[in-house]
């Protein structure tokens, strides 16, 4: 009897999962993978540019959950959806001159971008959430085994 696989790349739609798989998530543009609990399933990405200094926009990859607060307001979401992790992508030029300006404006040690994953052309951050609904805090501890499953090609 053959054996056929299929894999199926999801961006931004629902599946069915059993209990414990994960979605994974690659992004072509970037060239990076990760994967999502099945809690994510579904997720959304919208992508925005994000402003460091007045000419330098680093573009940013918002992983949003849907809410079923009514009240919710996301600003960097669609509506009905909370974004619950933020991954920044810069280039090596933008995060050296971003850099530099926090330095020349006086800035403090620990106000630079925290880099957790680099590669050739480019430097990766993330971050979470500052608040979210309450129906979505759970999910936020599931932050911390996404990005370790966060893989950049060698």
């Amino acid at each position: 009897m053959k054996r056929i696989i299929v894999t199926v790349l999801v961006l931004g739609f629902g599946l069915s999962l059993a209990q414990g798989e994960t979605i994974p998530y690659a992004n072509a543009k970037y060239g990076f993978t990760l994967s999502l609990p099945e809690s994510w399933r579904h997720y959304r990405v919208i992508e925005k540019k994000t402003s460091w200094t007045p000419d330098i926009k680093a573009d940013t990859l918002y992983f949003c959950l849907p809410t079923k607060d009514a009240s919710w307001y996301e600003s960097d979401g669609p509506g009905g959806y909370a974004c619950l992790l933020a991954i920044t992508v810069f280039t090596h030029g933008q995060l050296k001159k971003i850099e530099g300006a926090a330095k020349e404006a006086g800035g403090m040690p620990g106000e630079e971008i925290s880099v957790f994953r680099k590669n050739s052309r480019y430097a990766f951050s993330y971050s979470g959430p500052q608040a979210c609904p309450d129906d979505l805090h759970e999910r936020i501890g599931e932050i911390e085994g996404i990005m370790k499953s966060f893989s950049l090609p060698r």
